[in-house]
């Protein structure tokens, strides 16, 4: 896991560089196809990159995402109506059967498939209309790293291509360095990660764009040190879990400094009063005289996510390995798991 995690600036470099004449190909489909909405399949961390993709394409395309429920086809047997719909399956490995029935249902229904694979031998790659390639390398350890900042860039990509925005485009260009940079934070991260070595369950908290970093950080912490962590965005985490905070809580605040700060500056200020124990993971220099800061390098908010997420898989290495844990095999999982 931690070799991996360092192969990740220069695989999304590359992922973006072999994927970006394929990228256009669809996109030149999709206007002619006149696609008005979106639907994405996906299982584990390829289902919370998803998320990142559902807040770029409806902040920059302008086009609706939604999220299949797998069992609809493959328990109940709904038949949906996808005519103008682009169906976006995303597996490190190609070989969900789930995913994969509805990658087949959608063909049927005349939608437009695009599959995500780090495998272009997969079923799903050969089931799919297009087949993106992330090309990053056998993928070891059962926790994914570099495969999950992969796919968010080429995801990236492929709504910067659909909107023609060269701001989003530049950007994504700056992702390998950011992820350079994120690095250097090595040794902060691992004494974070040392004073965190009592911890027994956290709430990981977020908005928009880096709510995709909540979600992935508590999955990570999970599959590795076995910590009971749950993932909110700021917003739902008012609606009732916000009254399980007392001062025996351990809570990650995790934000990039954009069009959020205001609601994460109260969520904080919100938390820090009731004598939680309050982490925050950001590049914003509002949190500068506060004491339990780790900052990421400053970027533009729609690529923070890179740099807290990869941020975020350090510390969940480092802590698995504090607590004894074989970050790379955790028990109860393997690499590939096939649902339906």
């Amino acid at each position: 896991m931690y070799g991996e995690i360092h192969e990740q600036s220069q695989a999304v470099a590359h992922t973006l560089e072999i994927n970006l004449p394929k990228v256009k190909t669809i996109v030149e489909d999709v206007k002619k196809a006149g696609i008005t909405n979106v639907i994405l399949t996906a299982r584990g961390s390829s289902d919370n990159v998803c998320v990142y993709f559902k807040y770029l394409c409806e902040i920059y395309c302008g086009i609706p995402c939604g999220f299949s429920a797998p069992s609809v086809s493959t328990i109940y047997g709904g038949k949906l109506k996808l005519q103008n719909t682009l169906v976006i399956a995303v597996s490190q490995s190609g070989m969900g059967l789930d995913i994969l029935q509805v990658v087949d249902d959608a063909n049927r229904c005349g939608a437009m498939t695009v599959a995500i694979t780090n495998n272009p031998n997969s079923l799903l790659a050969k089931a799919s209309k297009f087949d993106l390639f992330l090309d990053c390398g056998e993928e070891k350890s059962v926790a994914a790293t570099k495969t999950f900042t992969t796919q968010m860039a080429v995801l990236g990509l492929l709504v910067a291509e659909w909107a023609d925005n060269d701001y989003l485009r530049n950007c994504l260009k700056q992702v390998p360095q950011l992820l350079t940079d994120t690095l250097k934070n090595e040794d902060k991260i691992e004494a974070l990660a040392e004073q965190s070595k009592d911890f027994y369950d956290c709430y990981m908290l977020a908005r928009g764009l880096n709510y995709v970093s909540a979600l992935e950080a508590a999955l990570k912490l999970q599959e590795t040190t076995y910590i009971k962590s749950k993932a909110y965005s700021i917003s739902d985490f008012y609606h009732g879990p916000f009254a399980v905070v007392d001062k025996t809580q351990n809570i990650f605040v995790l934000h990039g400094y954009g069009l959020t700060n205001m609601d994460s500056y109260t969520m904080f200020e919100h938390l820090t009063n009731t004598g939680a124990n309050v982490i925050v993971i950001s590049n914003d220099a509002y949190f500068e005289d506060y004491d339990k800061v780790l900052f990421v390098p400053r970027c533009e908010e729609c690529i923070s996510p890179f740099a807290i997420i990869e941020t975020m898989q350090l510390f969940s290495n480092d802590l698995a390995l504090i607590k004894g844990n074989d970050p790379d095999k955790p028990r109860g999982l393997k690499k590939v798991t096939v649902t339906r």
